[in-house]
């Protein structure tokens, strides 16, 4: 075990043993300084603060660029997500809201829901495809940064991880037809669940769609509709300026630069 006392730094997401025995990941370093003969004093994801005595196990360079993008706000390429298709309420506040009397009528109410939830993630992958490409994670409350973790839906849908992982390309069927299956796959250039604070999230990395444009039929009315990013938001834009205007530029951007 390294010794923390002499490192450069205590890197954030890292399991470290405290002065007082305390054992943790670190959330935050909460010193001045990059050294301190007692230790360098972090604050641990629990809340703990202490000071670092070894290090346990240093951080992967994959979850610290997790960590990183779950602590960057929302904007053009990132966005996050409660769920996949769950709702964000317990299923007992729910029962009682709409006064579902049995686990029957919650599944029936479940399925009437979870379209529109899994809707807003299949509009997000394809204004993302659409614009600039981006990361969507899912399992992360996007305005706290609460780590909600995928039990609801593994829950709601009957699934285990690898069960979410097959439910959402199966999704990707729906939402964007056999035509388009295969191109959304090779767009999703990650489509993998990681541990991350004691729960697990889905991360979906979605890369530009350079030649096809990538439309994502509405939950209720099936007519296929266009979404850009725009800042933090995933927008609609009617067809005839998508085609006339946004994907002219876009191929421009993305094929044209590749022919100069």
């Amino acid at each position: 075990m390294a010794d923390a006392r002499y490192l450069v730094n205590v890197p954030i997401g890292c399991l470290i043993e405290g002065t007082n025995g305390e054992v943790g990941r670190v959330k935050e370093r909460d010193a001045p300084i990059d050294f301190h003969p007692l230790g360098i004093r972090v604050i641990l994801e629990d809340g703990t603060v202490c000071r670092a005595k070894d290090i346990r196990e240093p951080i992967k360079a994959v979850d610290l660029e997790l960590k990183e993008k779950i602590n960057s706000p929302e904007g053009d390429m990132l966005e996050f997500k409660g769920s996949f298709a769950s709702p964000l309420e317990s299923k007992e506040k729910i029962m009682n809201e709409f006064k579902l009397k049995n686990d029957g009528q919650y599944d029936a109410w479940f399925k009437q829901k979870s379209p529109e939830l899994m809707h807003a993630v299949m509009k997000t992958i394809a204004a993302f495809a659409n614009t600039d490409g981006g990361t969507l994670l899912i399992g992360i409350e996007d305005r706290t940064k609460k780590t909600l973790g995928l039990q609801a839906d593994y829950d709601n849908l009957k699934v285990d991880d690898d069960g979410l992982i097959i439910e959402i390309k199966n999704q990707f069927k729906h939402f964007f037809g056999e035509e388009l299956y295969a191109t959304i796959l090779s767009l999703n250039s990650d489509l993998t669940i990681y541990p991350y604070e004691g729960k697990e999230i889905c991360r979906i990395d979605v890369t530009p769609s350079k030649t096809t444009a990538i439309p994502v039929k509405h939950f209720e009315t099936k007519i296929e509709e266009f979404y850009m990013r725009h800042s933090n938001s995933s927008e609609p834009i009617p067809p005839r300026k998508f085609y006339e205007v946004h994907w002219p530029q876009h191929q421009m951007k993305y094929v044209g630069a590749n022919l100069t």
